[in-house]
């Protein structure tokens, strides 16, 4: 089609009513995600708790590997002396399932869908996959390798506050914990503290507050608006709060975005 030319069928018309000019809205700002405000605000967090991650490989078993290199004596009663290692420990947690899963009223199949429900043989066969995932090699990103943690530290009697997605404690209910171990969406690391080591209860105001002043900052650099101001960091030696005046974003709710990690239930009694 040439310059003055119409594609036939179109046909030019008055207009009915005077011609008034159209504003149109600028562009909604693009949506600033979860899992973005948290990555960016993982150096933060680690910054104010004094944690540093420790160094262990990514291959499945880094929950594992993270605190052997916490606890490795302790681990090493836990064996009756063998060196700890992913594999035995692995074989230990399973080993302590299974026999679990073998008893009447067992403390943890409820944690596992399917564990309980359905027909003995439905049940058997799903109480077999998780033992098998638990003592498999490098297994993790699945629903069975979200609870290793929560049963692992409970059973081994290691205090420790999980800094991850969601923050909770694990590890013998009411114990002060010893460690950190972090989680970053894909990766545990245990983590030394250079202060104190504090409670899930203390550590949770202080990561809601660093996600939300980031996602105020991410906000303002795609061009969106917020309604609060960014609060700033607490002062030097003060125990960990949220800042005064802040409505603080509930990033601890179980299921608030994708997968969010290991996420705590009441131990069965």
């Amino acid at each position: 089609m040439q310059a003055g030319e119409f594609e036939p069928g179109w046909f030019l018309a008055p207009p009915s009513g005077p011609i008034r000019q159209v504003t149109l809205a600028p562009p909604s700002p693009p949506a600033i995600s979860q899992s973005e405000v948290v990555t960016q605000s993982y150096p933060r967090v680690l910054s104010e708790l004094g944690i540093t991650p420790v160094d262990v490989r990514p291959d499945g078993d880094c929950f594992f590997n993270s605190v052997i290199a916490m606890w490795r004596d302790q681990l090493r009663e836990l064996l009756h002396g063998r060196e700890p290692t992913a594999d035995r420990l692995r074989d230990w947690l399973a080993n302590l399932v299974r026999d679990d899963f073998a008893r009447a009223g067992s403390r943890y199949a409820p944690s596992f869908p399917g564990a309980t429900t359905g027909s003995a043989g439905q049940q058997r066969a799903v109480r077999d996959r998780v033992v098998a995932t638990i003592r498999a090699r490098g297994s993790w990103d699945n629903d069975v390798g979200d609870m290793i943690p929560q049963i692992f530290a409970h059973r081994a009697g290691l205090p420790m506050t999980m800094v991850g997605l969601n923050t909770y404690h694990l590890g013998p209910e009411g114990a002060a914990p010893q460690n950190y171990i972090v989680y970053d969406g894909s990766h545990y690391r245990g983590a030394r503290a250079n202060r104190q080591v504090f409670r899930a209860v203390e550590v949770r105001p202080i990561v809601e507050r660093i996600r939300q002043d980031m996602a105020h900052q991410l906000a303002r650099l795609a061009g969106g608006q917020t309604d609060q101001a960014p609060g700033g960091a607490p002062a030097s030696g003060s125990r960990p709060g949220p800042a005064p005046g802040r409505r603080p974003v509930n990033w601890n709710h179980p299921g608030s975005g994708p997968r969010p990690g290991p996420w705590p239930g009441p131990w069965p009694r």
